[in-house]
């Protein structure tokens, strides 16, 4: 995606049609907007920093305090082919399964839900293309942790150790993977 952006390289005709999707129908970019895709980031915070979608009854749902209106930070649509499952419950497992949740409006009415959070009416097709467009939000060097992404050992006392991982990265047969290796596509 940085490549297209900086006008170095193409998506996709459905990353295209889900990139046009998460800025449009879909209102995705209302909440994880800026070249972060997170109105959380330094630099544009902003009213839907912390939002309510519906996730669970606010009376299950605390959120951010003090004023617990189950608001919770808009997160990075950056790599998140890696960082399932998804949701502050973890309640949600693939990228189609998110999607999905938007399409319907969330899955609780509340008074203090976000105004953006209501029913996309998205076809299959734009649903397919979203999800198309956020794996293409995926950086190889996140994957493979690769410079600037590497790191050093980490020795935890009394636990399992973290080997160091070069600037080369990890070999692409040891590079990470989705969550239980899950098919993003899969509602």
């Amino acid at each position: 995606y940085d490549r297209y952006a900086r006008g170095q390289g193409s998506l996709s005709a459905a990353e295209l049609q889900g990139l046009n999707v998460f800025n449009g129908k879909g209102r995705c970019n209302q909440c994880h907007g800026g070249p972060e895709f997170s109105n959380v980031a330094v630099g544009s915070l902003s009213d839907r920093a912390f939002t309510n979608t519906g996730v669970r009854p606010d009376a299950e749902d605390g959120g951010q305090k003090p004023a617990s209106l189950s608001k919770f930070s808009s997160k990075t649509v950056r790599n998140a082919e890696l960082t399932g499952p998804y949701f502050h419950n973890g309640g949600t497992l693939t990228l189609r399964q998110v999607v999905d949740f938007y399409d319907r409006g969330g899955n609780f009415a509340s008074p203090n839900r976000d105004s953006q959070v209501r029913p996309l009416g998205l076809t299959e097709t734009e649903k397919n293309a979203l999800v198309s467009f956020m794996l293409a939000l995926t950086d190889d060097r996140v994957r493979c942790e690769k410079a600037p992404f590497d790191h050093p050992s980490i020795n935890v006392p009394n636990g399992p150790n973290v080997t160091a991982v070069g600037a080369g990265g990890r070999p692409s047969n040891q590079c990470i993977k989705p969550y239980l290796n899950v098919n993003h596509f899969n509602p």
